[in-house]
């Protein structure tokens, strides 16, 4: 059916009327091929003539009309079917779209995710080599200080029975060298020795003010040793202070396991004088560097632990 309802065929309708309505009136006029304005129209062959053409050509033309919208009906139907695949598809291809788009972002953040990760495994070991260095610039500070001192060359029992020596020869000095960490054992000896030696001179003399009157004393006598020290372990706790990683209790364990009762000791007066009191002491009490520090001698003796808060003993 719809191979005979086409438009072709609505044409044929059309030019079949045509030639209909040609034939019509030329057998209608067939006798009558004179006209003349003085003859009267033959009503009953013109109406016989229109009845004629609206009966036959006529519908022959609204059939061919009829065709013609039914033709135009399926075409857009069809178009309209059409435009659907065609909105189908693209509906289709936009959802393909958004699941790569989907994909894309999920791929995006575990690449994002890769890429946080790695940027603090990389910010972690920057940050442990340089605190190693640090370690390291430590270590090799306390190996490097050397401390000469004259002692007697015979001392105690070997001096009173020797044999065959002058008193000049008994007495006889000679240079010590101390170095590395054992120097601290020499520092702390020191500087009780400078206390006690201000204390018998200051007896009114408050134990903060004493302590820190005695510190800068001795520690001027050995500044380029101490200072350099000191300097250095402080630039230690600042950089894990200020360094963002999260278990900072971990490294400032470790550079306090670095350090004898002795550097503790000496670490005290330091901080707590006026040397320290402002930026060494606040990262004491805060890391409790003084934890594994002996304070039953002589800290406690002259109640000098009050000088820390609490926490700076752990």
């Amino acid at each position: 059916m719809k191979n005979v309802l086409t438009e072709k065929f609505s044409r044929r309708l059309l030019i079949f009327g045509f030639i209909l309505l040609v034939l019509g009136f030329v057998l209608f006029v067939w006798n009558d091929w004179s006209f003349s304005t003085s003859d009267k129209i033959k009503a009953g062959k013109v109406g016989q003539f229109g009845d004629f053409v609206g009966g036959l050509i006529g519908s022959i033309w609204a059939l061919a009309g009829v065709v013609l919208f039914y033709v135009a009906l399926t075409e857009q139907r069809s178009d309209f079917a059409t435009n659907r695949k065609v909105l189908d598809a693209q509906t289709e291809a936009l959802k393909q779209q958004i699941k790569e788009f989907e994909l894309q972002r999920e791929e995006l953040s575990e690449t994002r995710k890769v890429f946080n990760i790695q940027s603090e495994t990389l910010k972690k070991q920057q940050f442990e080599s340089t605190f190693f260095n640090l370690v390291n610039l430590h270590h090799e500070i306390v190996n490097s200080i050397d401390l000469q001192s004259r002692v007697d060359k015979y001392q105690g029992f070997e001096k009173i029975f020797a044999r065959g020596l002058t008193d000049g020869e008994k007495n006889e000095k000679v240079i010590q060298i101390t170095t590395g960490r054992d120097c601290f054992v020499k520092f702390c000896k020191g500087f009780r020795n400078t206390y006690r030696e201000n204390k018998e001179a200051n007896p009114e003399m408050k134990e903060r003010e004493l302590c820190n009157k005695s510190y800068l004393e001795y520690y001027e006598k050995h500044h380029s040793d101490l200072g350099h020290y000191f300097r250095n372990l402080y630039h230690i706790f600042k950089f894990i202070k200020n360094s963002d990683e999260v278990d900072k209790k971990r490294y400032t364990s470790l550079v306090r396991a670095q350090l004898s009762n002795d550097e503790l000791f000496l670490l005290f007066y330091n901080s707590s004088s006026d040397f320290g009191k402002d930026k060494f002491l606040p990262l004491i009490e805060e890391f409790h560097l003084l934890k594994n520090l002996n304070r039953e001698f002589f800290i406690k003796e002259n109640k000098h632990d009050i000088f820390y808060k609490s926490s700076a003993y752990g």
